[in-house]
């Protein structure tokens, strides 16, 4: 992936709770945080690379979990009627 697109991400994700912190007084957590936020950064950028030629392909993380939020909402409606 090229180096300007992955850093618009790192940008966009300045907008989770927590992304930029380490504030647990113990290392195991601190890690534990860390590689959970790698993980997000590594889904987001692959979720934008799905999304090339949509319009979602330059969202932000914010906007992109709110889009993924809304459609688990309606999924769970959806098979609650079934």
């Amino acid at each position: 992936m090229p180096r300007e697109p992955l850093l618009f991400a790192f940008q966009g994700s300045s907008s989770i709770p927590c992304s930029d912190r380490i504030s647990a007084l113990r290392f195991a957590a601190n890690q534990l945080r860390l590689l959970f936020s790698a993980f997000v950064s590594i889904l987001v950028a692959t979720l934008r690379c799905a999304l090339l030629g949509t319009r979602l392909a330059c969202a932000t993380a914010g906007t992109l979990r709110l889009k993924l939020l809304k459609i688990a909402a309606r999924v769970t409606v959806s098979v609650r009627r079934v």
